[in-house]
C-alpha cells in the first residue's frame, strides 16, 4: 500500500524519500485536498508543500534558526513541495532536498506499527479534573497525584 488514512480516516499519509519520513494531508471535509480514493495509485490535488525551520513563511532574514544552533537536534529545516499523481511523487524543483525536479514512483509504506495518539486525540478522551493542582514549598506546581 503507498497510501493509508491516519487521524480517524480524516487524513493521508504517504512516505517521502526526499524528507525521509510521512507526509500527511487532510482529507475529509472541511479540506483543500481532493484524494481520488485509491491507496495504490493515490492522486492529490493540489500540490503538497511541507516547510519547517526557515523555509517557514514567519521566519525572518537572521532570526535564529535550528540549522545553525550549536546544538545537536534531530530538526531539520527543509521545504517538500510534491504533486502525487497516480501513485508517483512529483518532487517540484524549490525542494530542498535531492529529490528536487524528480518524479519517482511511491514507495510501500511499512507495515503500522501501533500508532501514536495525537494530542488532540488524547484530550478528547481526558475528562476534565476538579482539582487543583497543589502547590509544593518551592513554590512549582505539580499534578494532583503526587505523594511529594
Amino acid at each position: 500500500m503507498k497510501a493509508r488514512y491516519t487521524h480517524n480516516n480524516t487524513h493521508l499519509e504517504f512516505f517521502c524519500v526526499g524528507c525521509d519520513e510521512t507526509h500527511s494531508v487532510r482529507v475529509e471535509k472541511p479540506t483543500d485536498w481532493q484524494f481520488n480514493g485509491d491507496l495504490e495509485s493515490p492522486t492529490l490535488n493540489p500540490s503538497v508543500l511541507i516547510r519547517s525551520g526557515h523555509y517557514m513563511n514567519e521566519h525572518k532574514q537572521g532570526d535564529p534558526c535550528w540549522c545553525t544552533a550549536e546544538i545537536d537536534t534531530a530538526f531539520h529545516c527543509k521545504r517538500c513541495h510534491t504533486f502525487v499523481r497516480n501513485g508517483m511523487i512529483e518532487f517540484l524543483s524549490d525542494c530542498s532536498h535531492s529529490f528536487a525536479g524528480q518524479t519517482i514512483e511511491l514507495p510501500e509504506l511499512e507495515k503500522e506499527e501501533k500508532q501514536e495518539e495525537s494530542l488532540d486525540d488524547f484530550f478528547d478522551k481526558v475528562e476534565p479534573t476538579q482539582t487543583k493542582p497543589r502547590i509544593h514549598n518551592n513554590g512549582e506546581s505539580t499534578c494532583v497525584s503526587c505523594e511529594g
